[in-house]
């Protein structure tokens, strides 16, 4: 299991040490923060060490995980909306979904209206 991260923009000029941190602790990554028309997020569900595996390598899930994997579905959502990891609302809430580590719940009423904008802007460009 792992990522591709050949159009992840992020990693483009990172060192070899930076991606393979990256591939190994990121429980999802996306092609381009911002582009909400065309972009494309992957998202490990093999990732956590509290994944149990049956006899078929199957994952099996219990309600702890799929909340785990629905919460990085809309955390890397959320950057193709165009939010950040190191923006200034994200950083004011350690609960904020956009936190690297550990993911939380919490979206303000600012990155709402930045969702919204950035939105807006790009199909008027399409």
């Amino acid at each position: 299991m792992g990522f591709d991260t050949t159009n992840v923009v992020d990693l483009n000029d990172a060192p070899k040490s930076a991606i393979e941190f990256a591939v190994t602790t990121a429980l999802g990554m996306t092609d381009v923060v911002g582009n909400t028309q065309i972009n494309r997020t992957q998202i490990s569900v093999g990732k956590s060490e509290h994944f149990l595996w049956n006899k078929d390598g199957q994952i099996e899930f219990d309600k702890d995980d799929r909340s785990t994997i629905a919460q990085t579905g809309v955390h890397e959502t959320l950057h193709e909306l165009g939010l950040g990891h190191l923006d200034k609302e994200t950083l004011k809430d350690p609960k904020n979904i956009v936190q690297a580590h550990p993911i939380g719940t919490v979206v303000t009423p600012q990155q709402r209206s930045t969702i919204i904008k950035n939105v807006e802007e790009q199909q008027k460009t399409e």
